[in-house]
């Protein structure tokens, strides 16, 4: 099948299970849209026209009134009357403004809400991959950064960034538009919570070029009457999860996924959570017996026709900061934030000591060993 254009969604959707790509993006089944969707649309706008009128038309700001001012129209076009959800949307217009606007000051607003495609060469021509910046940043050092707001409820860590296709999709176009820029920042603000971002380099960029030409071409030998279902952790939220046969077989055989009330899943969780602490408790006390044993017999590893044992134990390092200090100048010592593990072996590797003075502090190191642990393996 050949894709008329190709998003960091449907890209997901793919990837996730083809049979789901083929509903969503060939057959346009609608999908349901509730009101915490709405909510984020509203605060979108808000924030798309506070960010045109004062950091690309140079309006003045007028403060976090402003922004809430600029989400009152979005709010009566998706709520009319109902204001149960104003003060939601105030208090994320006004917490974002008090943390955002003073970096905005500093840097120059390029675009805003800006959907845009590039091309992507395929076997069977060009195309186009459509992705949509909320907004895009020129910081100080001359990179880049997208900006992608997020009203979700979850946190996220700035790791959960880097295997993503969205975000790596935002760098990569990015990267494009601004084939100057070393780096390419890529942003999520959670307007709950905090900014998170992460920096995209040349070379995952051009990775992740790669990695959408190999999806393009999965997605044009698909054959569209007969996708694959793939089962992922997305499945309670598919279109097609009535009709999906994979689903179905799975929730059969008892999976979790047969399971789509919460308060079920939560009892469940509680059973489950107490028979791991009692397991784990038992674990502790097998353990006790078999180091008993091995201290008796003055060994670290025994073994039988099934299981091999060994005992072990972690030993740590220490450094005594007073010592280092007598022996490393202070102007060396400012280089590092203080002196950690790290910070000492990166010391020890500084042209800017001597050699004498590396031996000395190589001599600074204390091991300790920690409690003995066992470890068996089934042959």
């Amino acid at each position: 099948m050949i894709p008329k254009s190709l998003s960091a969604t449907a890209i997901a959707n793919f990837e996730g299970c083809p049979a789901r790509y083929v509903a969503e993006s060939f057959h346009k089944v609608p999908s349901m849209s509730g009101d915490a969707a709405q909510v984020g649309t509203v605060i979108h706008a808000g924030l798309e026209e506070f960010v045109r009128e004062t950091f690309i038309l140079g309006k003045p700001d007028g403060g976090p009134g402003s922004v809430i001012e600029a989400c009152r129209e979005p709010y009566r076009s998706a709520f009319g009357s109902d204001d149960q959800y104003w003060a939601d949307v105030e208090w994320m217009a006004e917490r974002w403004h008090a943390r955002t606007a003073h970096l905005l000051a500093e840097r120059e607003v390029l675009q805003v809400e800006t959907k845009n495609a590039f091309a992507l060469k395929t076997s069977v021509g060009d195309i186009p991959v459509n992705y949509i910046f909320d907004r895009i940043d020129r910081l100080p050092d001359g990179s880049i950064e997208v900006t992608d707001y997020k009203s979700i409820r979850a946190r996220l860590a700035p790791a959960d960034l880097e295997g993503k296709i969205q975000p790596r999709l935002y760098a990569l176009a990015a990267q494009l538009e601004h084939p100057e820029a070393e780096a390419v920042w890529v942003n999520f603000d959670l307007l709950r919570h905090d900014p998170i971002g992460f920096k995209f380099t040349r070379d995952q960029n051009r990775d992740t070029f790669h990695h959408l030409k190999k999806v393009a071409e999965d997605i044009i030998a698909t054959d569209e009457q007969n996708p694959p279902e793939t089962i992922n952790p997305d499945c309670r939220w598919c279109l097609k999860k009535l009709t999906c046969s994979a689903l179905q077989e799975n929730v059969l055989a008892g999976t979790s996924l047969a399971i789509s009330d919460p308060l079920e899943a939560a009892k469940l969780r509680v059973r489950l959570d107490q028979q791991a602490k009692a397991l784990a408790l038992a674990v502790d006390e097998l353990d006790s017996i078999i180091l008993g044993s091995a201290k008796a017999e003055d060994v670290t590893e025994f073994e039988d026709d099934e299981v091999y044992v060994s005992i072990g134990g972690r030993r740590t390092r220490s450094i005594d900061p007073k010592r280092v200090a007598e022996i490393v100048p202070a102007e060396v010592m400012a280089k590092y934030s203080g002196l950690t593990v790290t910070n000492f072996d990166k010391m020890l590797k500084d042209d800017d000591l001597d050699p004498q003075q590396k031996s000395l502090l190589g001599g600074l190191v204390a091991w300790k060993s920690g409690a003995s642990s066992v470890s068996v393996k089934q042959k």
